[in-house]
């Protein structure tokens, strides 16, 4: 019979696998678990101990766990049983899991069970409440019923009921704690679909506390337990039929089990469950805003059930709540919740609507399921007439200025749906995501981050930048725009158009009349939504020691206020995108072009008087602490080799330390000096060398070939032909061996300036060993473009492209090979694209002027730029590492 059990379990299991395409949700989920429960009973059935034990009144039970228990059998999950017997477990029991749990481990199941009597079961149980769950979910599948259903009545009385209050204030910290791990931007950009938030686990925690509650077990289907309206548990069970039919096909792809959203499996799954809509997404951005949309349905409806019981489960679990009551007429406290007291009192009074978040904020209260059916049926008193109420603008006003980290008022308005009938444009960007390294949020959630990130700014009153930020924060009047420029900055990117800021500032015009807005408001809120990535595009992408690059954004801004709010802006825009687009080199260059800014239009343009005196303060201090001490004359002969650009540009502290890097220069080729920065994440290194055909490449070369990232580079050489390079890059991974690190780069480029090293061939060899390719999401356009306006004294050239190893080492050979000299380089991000800058001269120190070899140069990096594009990084499948 053994034979004939897994040959009907392989049978039935492969019928059902080979319907994958139309079936995985919970269709699948329930058949895939019966098939294992048909094998069980199989067992049972001709198993001759199982038959002895019967005759002999052993009473024993095959119970499934978790997941099984649930009927919730996904492709690869674990299968948990639980082998249980009355008062002791007899030896014969091992023989038992040797025939039933065995062949499954032969066919590479993953299995677990345990063998316990009732009273181990009661006891375990009630110190270990990750036990008590799984109970919770046991079901019956062969076996003495009674037996179980003893253990159901036992688990209920003994323990369920006597600590109801324990268990659900575990439950509710458990998934707090959860919640709150899971929030981190990697698995935001990688969900999570079984433990993050909206994910699987959150229905599952909703039935433990249903059934702890109810003090029954379910008798019928889980949504009843549940108790969901009709229509709202539809939305909810198809919600979460496309989780398990995600989490299905992540099994598959991954070929065992695999509960992250992994970006390796995203196309996959993204052509599995393409939709037919007609936008401008990719399809892997129309899945993922679709996955975005359930299991935010799951995390609501998991976050409103929570509130719901709270609310009636009992006076010593919410005693916080008790005796509060609100005194806005309309509004009313019901089992510790807010409610409308009637529809008719919010047809009356429509700002009902909107003050209920307001109130609910204030008292502390959830808001109870059935106001938020009556907001979602109430939409329609929602029009122009209603926006311009002047109650209606103050009390939205006071939610912009009230909204942190500590509560999610906005959340709450935006799941109700009331914050896009405010703002019917936000319903263009809901759940649209940007596929990206950078981007961990929708668009949407993003807009709310950003407003909180920004009030944030103005309580934290610590010191360093955070006081900066808080001062800032103070010092405008009209905080109110800042806060509706952070709401609507994003608003851009619902359209087909790629310059979101300007079309977002042509919809926040729009808005903001629509709710009576005077017009030198909208403007403002305009202007900063049109400007609010200039800040940081300028700090990252030039040469922020180019005084033309501060007089050119002052220009743009012209107001000290406005600058304000931009950087504020800037600041929470980034910190509320994701790690890798707020780091501290991004804070220091913004806050760095900020005060550049702000002494323009503060003073006035930097004339060259006072560029001239910089540096006569420069030569003072040169004067007085000369390196060369009893040799004056070396110092002044040395002085005048400095070039007006390195003097500007240079700290005299800096100059000082460079000065006697050259004294140690000598004979030798070069010398470096590697110092950590306030930034952790970034090294200075500083190169003093004796000029040498192609010193910055190879020098990228280097720190390629070492996995240092080039972040910004000012390259000079002196009038005595000596390179003066200063490099930004970032730390050693390896931060333990990290001395190691340093002094094995500077021995190749030792050997490689002797000539002994081909830095090119090294790069190639190592990058096809690693295997390393880069992060792509979508295609998109590169491009290669020439600047010869915005400075006066280089052409600029902008680089667009996916990272790749080597990318910049192969541009800086290139601009080299061609005949130029690299001056500053810039290593910027955009989405999961580089910007990489470069300001070029020719090699007698004179800005190129638009010539058959400056378009030689643009063709020979474009075609540096088509290699770095790759299909498809091939699925190096997780199952496998």
């Amino acid at each position: 019979m053994l034979k004939a059990a897994i040959k009907n379990l392989e049978t039935q299991r492969n019928l059902l696998l080979g319907n994958l395409p139309e079936k995985m949700g919970s269709e699948f989920v329930s058949w895939h678990a019966k098939i294992f429960d048909t094998y069980f009973q199989d067992r049972m059935k001709e198993h001759t101990v199982c038959s002895t034990m019967h005759k002999e009144k052993c009473k024993f039970s095959v119970i499934a766990l978790g997941g099984y228990g649930r009927n919730e059998q996904c492709l690869y999950s674990d299968i948990d049983i639980l082998f249980l017997f009355e008062n002791n477990v007899p030896v014969e029991a091992e023989n038992i899991i040797r025939e039933m749990v065995y062949p499954l481990w032969d066919l590479k199941f993953e299995v677990g069970h345990s063998t316990r009597t009732v009273k181990e079961c009661i006891s375990i149980a009630a110190v270990d409440y990750q036990i008590l769950t799984s109970l919770l979910d046991a079901r019956w599948i062969c076996g003495d019923q009674e037996l179980f259903l003893m253990l159901k009545e036992k688990l209920y009385q003994k323990l369920i009921q006597k600590k109801k209050k324990k268990i659900l204030l575990w439950l509710s910290e458990n998934s707090r704690k959860r919640h709150e791990y899971f929030k981190a931007a990697t698995y935001l950009l990688e969900p999570n679909v079984k433990e993050g938030l909206g994910g699987l686990r959150d229905y599952h925690t909703m039935l433990w506390m249903a059934k702890a509650v109810n003090g029954r077990d379910d008798k019928g289907e889980n949504k009843n337990l549940l108790q969901i309206p009709d229509k709202e548990c539809m939305i909810f069970m198809h919600s979460l039929s496309f989780i398990w039919e995600v989490r299905n096909k992540l099994h598959q792809l991954a070929g065992k089990k695999c509960d992250r959203l992994y970006s390796e499996f995203h196309e996959d799954l993204a052509e599995y469950f393409h939709s037919q809509r007609n936008d401008d997404l990719h399809i892997i951005e129309r899945f993922l805003g679709e996955f975005h949309e359930k299991v935010e349905v799951v995390k609501q409806r998991f976050q409103l059930f929570q509130s719901e019981l709270i609310g009636t489960s009992g006076r010593n679990l919410m005693f916080r709540f008790l005796g509060k009551k609100t005194k806005v007429k309309g509004l009313i406290v019901r089992k510790n919740r807010l409610d409308f007291q009637s529809m008719a009192a919010c047809v009356e009074n429509p700002t009902l609507l909107i003050k209920i978040f307001l109130e609910s904020r204030s008292l502390g209260l959830p808001i109870c399921g059935e106001a938020k059916r009556t907001i979602t049926k109430l939409s329609y008193l929602i029009n122009d007439e209603f926006r311009k109420t002047k109650s209606v603008i103050s009390d939205f006003e006071e939610v912009l200025n009230t909204a942190d980290s500590e509560n999610d008022i906005l959340d709450e308005m935006l799941c109700s749906g009331l914050l896009a009938g405010l703002i019917p444009e936000l319903k263009n960007i809901a759940n649209r995501i940007e596929y990206d390294e950078y981007h961990a949020y929708p668009v949407d959630k993003h807009l709310l981050l950003t407003i909180r990130t920004i009030n944030g700014l103005g309580r934290n009153n610590t010191e360093g930048e955070n006081k900066l930020f808080y001062n800032l924060y103070h010092e405008i009047t009209e905080i109110k725009l800042l806060q509706w420029a952070a709401l609507l900055h994003d608003i851009g990117k619902g359209g087909h158009s790629a310059d979101h800021s300007n079309i977002g500032a042509v919809l926040a015009e729009f808005i903001l009349r629509r709710f009576g807005y005077q017009e030198a408001a909208i403007m403002t809120v305009s202007f900063i939504i049109k400007n609010h990535l200039l800040l940081k595009k300028t700090a990252t992408q030039r040469d922020l020691n180019d005084e033309q690059t501060a007089i050119s954004c002052a220009s743009e801004i012209k107001d000290v206020a406005l600058l304000k709010m931009l950087y504020l802006l800037t600041v929470a825009d980034c910190a509320s995108t994701g790690s890798k687009a707020w780091t501290s080199w991004t804070s220091i260059l913004i806050r760095d072009l900020f005060f550049r800014v702000l002494r323009v239009l503060e003073k006035g343009e930097l004339a060259t008087e006072t560029s001239l005196q910089i540096i006569r303060t420069k030569k003072e201090m040169f004067q007085t602490d000369s390196v060369w001490g009893k040799h004056p004359e070396e110092s002044v002969s040395l002085w005048n080799n400095l070039s007006q650009r390195y003097l500007l540009a240079v700290e005299a502290k800096d100059i000082m330390d460079h000065l006697g890097l050259f004294k140690n220069l000598g004979e030798k080729k070069f010398v470096w000096h590697v110092m950590q920065n306030q930034c952790p994440e970034t090294r200075t290194v500083t190169i003093c060398a004796k000029n040498h055909a192609g010193l910055f490449s190879k020098l990228t070369g280097i720190f390629s070939l070492h996995n240092l990232n080039v972040l910004d580079v000012q390259a000079f050489t002196w009038r005595n032909d000596i390179a003066l390079d200063i490099f930004q890059v970032t730390a050693p991974k390896d931060r333990l061996f990290e001395e190691k690190i340093w002094k094995r780069a500077e021995a190749v480029l030792e050997n490689t300036l002797e000539g002994n090293f081909d830095i090119a061939t090294a790069l190639g060899k190592k990058f096809k060993i690693d295997g390393q390719l880069p992060f792509i999401s979508l295609q998109k356009n590169s491009s290669v473009n020439i600047d010869d306006q915005t400075s006066a004294f280089f052409t600029i050239i902008e680089v667009h492209t996916y990272d790749s190893p080597g990318l910049l080492f192969r541009i800086a050979d290139a601009i080299f090979n061609c005949g130029y000299d690299i001056l500053v380089c810039k290593a910027a991000t955009s989405a999961d694209q580089v910007v990489d800058i470069f300001y070029i001269r020719d090699f007698d120190g004179q800005k190129p002027d638009k010539s058959e070899k400056l378009f030689q140069l643009k063709k020979a990096i474009e075609e540096i730029v088509k290699e770095t594009i790759h299909d498809k990084p091939t699925n190096s499948k997780r199952s496998k590492k």
